[in-house]
């Protein structure tokens, strides 16, 4: 630069623009990771929520309420008649939120990598049952969401998911 003269030249401006561009094009890649780690996140709350929800339901109602999750989404359901065999039937409709009245029941945005697969029931006493044969869960239920892995506790129905 001549001496008195203001401003920057045409070098350091293009040099600015380049450490700029440099910077931006390592942080884009990091905020889709982190968009889709916030989207995990939500879903799995989401699926908490639920599923405690239907352990409550099926005490307050006395009434077989049924938790189904896969990679393709979850559903809470409950038997339409409450019978001891009532869990065997196919007579089951959708819950509705409480609060919105939408159907219990949710998909995963894209990208949200899930392996494992719930399908029990909560019984009136709040107690996980297998579908099948009418049996408590003995082992826990363990669902993984991208990074986060989800537990229903066995004989408890606990849900959680550290």
């Amino acid at each position: 630069m001549r001496k008195g003269a203001a401003g920057f030249s045409l070098f350091e401006l293009i040099m600015v623009i380049v450490i700029v561009g440099i910077l931006a094009g390592l942080a884009v890649p990091r905020l889709s990771d982190v968009q889709t780690t916030t989207q995990a996140r939500g879903y799995v709350d989401d699926l908490l929520s639920s599923i405690r929800y239907a352990q409550k339901l099926a005490i307050s109602s006395e009434c077989d309420t049924r938790v189904v999750a896969s990679n393709n989404g979850y559903e809470i359901r409950q038997w339409v008649v409450c019978t001891p065999t009532s869990h065997l039937s196919t007579a089951d409709t959708l819950i509705q939120h409480p609060a919105t009245a939408a159907p219990m029941q949710a998909t995963p945005t894209n990208g949200i990598a899930i392996t494992g697969l719930f399908d029990f029931y909560f019984d009136k006493k709040g107690q996980p049952k297998q579908v099948n044969n009418n049996s408590v869960i003995s082992t826990p239920s363990v669902m993984t969401i991208a990074d986060h892995t989800v537990t229903v506790e066995a004989f408890t129905g606990f849900a959680h998911a550290p």
